[in-house]
């Protein structure tokens, strides 16, 4: 219990201050939140990754451990619901696609970077991967749509022709 209360002291407190700290468009906000995952890399890998651990084995919601780790889930998930939503009324993002749905997609992106830097641990730059992810996430929050054709939407192959993508 005392760890989570470092990881949220030192890293979600660096990671608020720096969102809050950044330039005032929503892409530079979210640019600060994702260039926090460089500086955690190189500091707090294995408290983040512990946090993603401890997300998936702490299932019982009577578990305070349990409710620490969603505790800590949840104000990542609001600070990047913040920025999509401030982006979003500034008309720089994207407001075809659900906010929460593109937060969590941030966030699962965000852990996955987390395990990709553990998994190939001094085989890959992390600064380039993170970069590589800035890129991917502001254009995939700037484009409308991705058109294939003349009125062509690319849609998941689980979706119905017809249907809305």
């Amino acid at each position: 219990m005392r760890l989570f209360v470092r990881i949220e002291e030192d890293v979600l407190n660096l990671m608020a201050q720096r969102v809050a700290n950044a330039g005032p468009s929503a892409k530079e906000k979210l640019v600060a939140f994702l260039d926090t995952k460089v500086l955690m890399s190189r500091t707090y890998l294995s408290d983040a990754l512990l946090r993603i651990l401890m997300s998936l084995e702490f299932q019982n919601p009577d578990d305070k451990l349990c409710q620490e780790v969603r505790k800590i889930h949840r104000l990542i998930q609001r600070t990047v619901e913040g920025v999509i939503e401030f982006g979003k009324l500034r008309g720089v993002f994207r407001t075809d696609l659900e906010t929460r749905e593109l937060a969590a997609m941030i966030v699962g992106a965000h852990d996955g970077i987390m395990l990709e830097l553990h998994r190939m641990a001094g085989a890959i730059d992390g600064e380039a991967l993170i970069k590589s992810l800035q890129f991917a996430m502001l254009r995939g929050l700037e484009d409308k749509t991705i058109a294939l054709g003349e009125g062509e939407l690319l849609r998941p192959s689980w979706q119905a022709p017809g249907t809305h993508p």
